[in-house]
């Protein structure tokens, strides 16, 4: 064998030697751009302008029948979702005036403030409507199992992988609008937490 072979045959060798060594190094290493399951699967918040329409006739005291029960879960939807006042939209003239006042005072007896209620004249008409403004949350759709995990030599995230949680979540929030920015906490409830917690923290009594 020639001096040549010897050395091709020795360079070839560290070659593929190298290869290997490379191959298996880069199956054991975590993917560089690996989607974080929140961005693969993202809770989308947007605004929205809740609405009720309120027809009070002359003479009558409060709502009945099924008009009572969209009232009802008007107002809560308001306390789960509404930051801004509660808009109390009406014609002008006397009727208007009663049913803009008539609904003020149901408000006001289902918990909702006198200083989160702002009434507005729109025109003529006695209807009365009531709206505020809240976000929604789009979750995302789930059952996404192209993927095979048996296989994934990469330790690629799988397909599906977090979307359950994403959309439960966008689903139990009470208020979406606390996915983008959460309200601030009052300051008898957080001056208990700190409390709380301090408590935890302080040695008890005669210990160290």
């Amino acid at each position: 064998m020639t001096k040549r072979a010897i050395l091709t045959r020795y360079f070839r060798g560290h070659f593929l030697a190298l290869a290997m060594v490379s191959l298996v190094l880069s199956a054991c290493e975590q993917p560089k751009h690996v989607p974080d399951y929140r961005q693969a699967f993202p809770l989308v918040v947007s605004k929205e302008t809740v609405s009720l329409p309120v027809n009070f006739s002359s003479g009558e005291q409060g709502l009945s029948g099924q008009v009572a029960l969209d009232f009802e879960r008007f107002v809560v939807d308001y306390h789960n979702r509404g930051r801004k006042a509660l808009m109390i939209e009406t014609g002008v003239g006397k009727t208007a005036r009663s049913g803009a006042e008539k609904a003020r005072k149901m408000l006001m007896k289902a918990g909702v403030s006198s200083a989160e209620i702002s009434i507005t004249r729109s025109g003529p008409g006695g209807g009365v409507v009531l709206s505020f403004a809240a976000h929604k949350v789009k979750v995302p759709e789930c059952g996404d199992f192209s993927s095979m995990m048996s296989r994934n030599w990469t330790n690629v995230r799988s397909s599906n992988f977090g979307c359950a949680f994403q959309r439960n979540l966008g689903l139990m929030v009470r208020d979406p609008g606390d996915l983008q920015k959460a309200q601030p906490v009052s300051s008898a409830d957080g001056t208990k937490a700190a409390n709380t917690i301090q408590s935890f923290r302080a040695p008890a009594e005669g210990g160290e």
